[in-house]
């Protein structure tokens, strides 16, 4: 069910022009089943393209600040901390210079 709402977060970011589009890493279903008994950790990716405020967290950066205001990744993180209370959510950021 947070999968779910994880991917419609993800529409509404794209369709509100926050990002430009999004991809959810498949689940091998071995994993999720031994996640959900308690047995392994479950790791995902979500991709966020073309996030528009990726200029001026670069901008920040550069000026020595260590606030980046990345909307989705706080959105989507904050979606699965609440959905999952029991689990810890933990979100690794990277960028690709294309």
């Amino acid at each position: 069910e947070a999968l779910g709402f994880a991917d419609q977060l993800c529409e509404i970011l794209v369709s509100k022009g926050l990002i430009a589009a999004t991809d959810r890493s498949a689940i091998d279903a071995d994993r999720l089943e031994d996640w959900i008994e308690d047995l392994g950790d479950l790791q995902f990716d979500i991709a966020l393209d073309g996030d528009i405020t990726l200029d001026s967290q670069t901008l920040l950066q550069e000026q020595g600040f260590r606030l980046y205001p990345s909307y989705g990744r706080v959105a989507i993180q904050s979606l699965l901390s609440t959905m999952l209370p029991q689990q810890k959510a933990s979100i690794e950021e990277y960028y690709m210079d294309t």
